[in-house]
């Protein structure tokens, strides 16, 4: 499972509607195995970056449209079995995509 997923980023508008933004994440990989064996993989923290893009406009009255695409990509870390140092999970590639549309009012 991946738990308390956090984001930092600074966002910057290029003109009136397009913007772009770049940060950094942190995330928790909880495991929850369980092994015949007896063995267990503990978890871990990842850490990564964020890339995005978007569009935005917003109307006289306060309401606005938004819609942006982000590229994830969170570093490996490695995990070793706890009854067997020779066995161990590697997390690698861990990269992606996301898409946002959001429509709002501002007060």
């Amino acid at each position: 499972d991946l738990e308390d997923m956090t984001t930092i980023y600074v966002g910057a508008m290029i003109n009136d509607n397009f913007f772009v933004k770049g940060g950094v994440m942190h995330v928790d990989v909880i495991t929850n195995e369980s092994l015949g064996t007896g063995g267990a993989y503990g978890n871990v923290e990842l850490a990564g970056v964020l890339f995005g893009m978007g569009y935005h406009a917003s109307n006289d009255n306060g309401t606005f449209f938004r819609f942006e695409g982000n590229y994830l990509q969170f570093d490996g870390n490695t995990v070793t079995s706890s009854t067997d140092s020779e066995k161990s999970i590697k997390l690698k590639n861990l990269d992606g995509v996301s898409g946002k549309i959001s429509f709002g009012k501002t007060f």
